[in-house]
């Protein structure tokens, strides 16, 4: 059984079909999409589009109420909504507002373009119900300008294109024939000019002035001049040295360029992976800890990874964090890291807190439901973790000041891609706005 979603043509329609796939309940078979004439629903009597029936025939409405409703159906509902009444009232007034707005085709343009000239979003750090809704109603609205107005509107156009490509709405996106086509940037031409033709006596004067020596090009041409006949007679030598060595030397060197190649290959497809898709994060279970009697900022960890897998970590919270909040906790753990010894103890990996600029300090914590070994996936980053990370060059390091605890207390890398586990967000209990390390 399924819940059944009614829709027709129009932005409020639009907005909770887009919400469904969003949040896969319509890929997961909690809800069916179907679409119905205003004729059709006349004639049964049924309350204004959209509106959704329930497994046991009750009928829901408003889209509003229907948005939490879907949302809190996926698992997501802290995530489109927020997890404080604060914020969730701020999305309501956005929505309220918008919706107002959105009568007039030039009102709803200019405030929404003047809104996402200083906001990357519409109401966050990260896709949130408010960017859905404003979405499903001004994409409508971008198709029927041209491409010259859509570079007037150069700040929705950037935020259109992003949501466009989110996976889920990308889909449905096509299947509804609704995507924008970015505008070209004009090319500002020169203006065709006739060259004006000089006189004898002016051309005469031109190639007297161009035959001219030039002091300091001429002592840069005089220096580099013998550096180039050098570096030519040496690569004559080199060849004629070829030429002269016995042929199985010659077969000989095909045949190691032969064996490195698959490591270069290798590295290759190694390098073309983003470094946040080849760190190892997982959920971990702290099963023992104690003080590291020879430091004076260790404690001693045995973490359960999963899968039979226990890991010795080493970490420098004493006396920031309380040993108590960690003994028996779940924590997240960065698992690739390169082993080495901590005052006689064998650290293989990190636990990641938060912090923020007071100095306070909070481990980030899996979901509840979550257990040892669940990984952590971020984003829309695909989770390609390589076996240790190079400590010369790092992923690690070259992500390390992007990732932080947003104001909704989630993990976030760039503020937009959102750290999870199967059951559910990353985050902390009570710190805000803090770094990750």
């Amino acid at each position: 059984m399924y819940n059944e979603l009614f829709v027709s043509q129009n932005g409020e329609s639009l907005f909770l079909e887009i919400l469904s796939e969003y949040v896969q309940l319509t890929s997961r078979g909690f809800v069916k999409v179907l679409k119905m004439r205003e004729t059709t629903r006349d004639l049964l009597k049924l309350p204004p589009f959209p509106f959704m029936v329930g497994f046991s025939g009750e009928i829901m409405k408003g889209e509003i109420n229907l948005a939490e409703i879907l949302s809190k159906m996926g698992g997501v509902y802290d995530v489109l909504f927020g997890r404080t009444e604060d914020s969730h009232f701020k999305h309501i007034d956005f929505i309220r507002y918008f919706k107002e707005t959105a009568c007039n085709k030039n009102s709803a343009l200019n405030f929404l373009n003047t809104h996402l000239l200083s906001n990357t979003f519409c109401n966050g750090y990260h896709i949130t119900i408010s960017d859905l809704f404003a979405y499903a109603h001004i994409v409508l609205l971008l198709q029927s300008i041209s491409d010259e107005e859509k570079l007037s509107y150069c700040n929705i156009v950037r935020w259109v294109d992003h949501i466009q490509n989110l996976k889920g709405i990308k889909e449905r996106v096509r299947e509804l024939k609704l995507r924008v086509m970015l505008p070209f940037e004009p090319l500002f031409l020169e203006p065709n000019v006739e060259p004006v033709k000089a006189s004898k006596a002016e051309s005469k004067k031109v190639k007297a002035e161009d035959k001219k020596p030039q002091d300091k090009p001429v002592e840069k041409a005089q220096e580099v001049k013998p550096i180039v006949i050098e570096a030519v007679k040496e690569v004559k030598e080199n060849k004629e040295v070829k030429q002269n060595k016995p042929e199985a030397k010659a077969d000989a060197q095909p045949k190691k360029q032969e064996q490195k190649q698959p490591s270069n290959k290798n590295a290759k497809k190694e390098d073309d992976c983003h470094p946040i898709s080849k760190l190892d994060i997982r959920v971990g279970k702290v099963i023992s800890i104690h003080v590291n009697e020879k430091s004076e900022k260790l404690f001693n960890e045995e973490i359960d990874l999963g899968n039979g897998e226990i890991r010795k970590i080493a970490s420098g919270l004493k006396g920031r964090v309380d040993i108590e909040d960690l003994r028996d906790s779940y924590v997240i753990v960065l698992a690739n890291l390169k082993p080495r010894t901590l005052c006689e103890w064998t650290s293989h990996g990190m636990i990641l807190c938060a912090s923020d600029e007071n100095g306070n300090i909070e481990p980030i914590r899996p979901p509840a439901g979550s257990k040892p070994g669940d990984a952590i996936t971020i984003g829309e980053y695909p989770r390609q973790p390589v076996p240790e990370l190079n400590p010369k060059k790092s992923p690690w390091e070259q992500v390390s000041s992007e990732v932080f605890v947003n104001a909704d207390k989630y993990a976030t890398y760039q503020g937009t891609s959102i750290w999870r586990t199967e059951s559910g967000i990353v985050g902390t209990k009570v710190l805000t706005g803090g770094k990750i390390s």
